[in-house]
């Protein structure tokens, strides 16, 4: 393999990494800004995909006073194959959000709001 290509292979692999250590970086700086200012709402599930292969993602939305957000998030299993079947879209789960900044916020599968 030329030197060339090994240099590219080199850069590609830790472009990747930084990307991936940034994106961890922030999602501990967002938890952290729940964690600070916690409020909590229902928010409910409006879509549900796969990535590739097997990287599921949903997205939700959650109203803070008077207005609405969207976030989406990985989800570390399927959902009740979501993606097929699409039974969970319109199920509603309780949120946490900072109450500084509502757009930052997560969503918690374990909690569902099954009356408002």
């Amino acid at each position: 393999m030329s030197k060339f290509k090994k240099i590219v292979q080199f850069l590609v692999v830790a472009f990747l990494l930084y990307i991936i250590v940034q994106k961890l970086i922030n999602d501990q700086f967002d938890l952290h800004e729940i964690e600070q200012n916690l409020a909590t709402t229902s928010g409910e599930i409006i879509d549900y995909y796969i990535i590739g292969v097997d990287s599921p993602r949903l997205t939700y939305k959650y109203e803070v006073d008077g207005k609405t957000y969207e976030n989406t998030t990985s989800v570390f299993a399927k959902f009740f194959d979501c993606a097929e079947t699409r039974l969970c879209i319109g199920r509603k789960f309780e949120v946490s959000y900072s109450s500084k900044n509502p757009e930052i916020s997560e969503i918690d599968l374990n909690k569902e709001v099954l009356i408002e």
